[in-house]
């Protein structure tokens, strides 16, 4: 399954390819602030908070 995230204004920051099951995305170095992640045809609105 593929995994973009996606910053507040659609730019594509994440991109990674997952096996079944659970899964996590590192966003260490990402600015704070709502993001949108693609799984597969889901989409989520995460909050990244460092």
């Amino acid at each position: 399954m593929s995994l973009k995230l996606f910053s507040a204004d659609g730019k594509l920051v994440k991109h990674e390819q997952a096996n079944a099951g659970t899964h996590s995305i590192n966003v260490n170095g990402l600015a704070k602030g709502m993001y949108t992640l693609l799984a597969g045809t889901q989409a989520k609105r995460i909050l990244v908070n460092n």
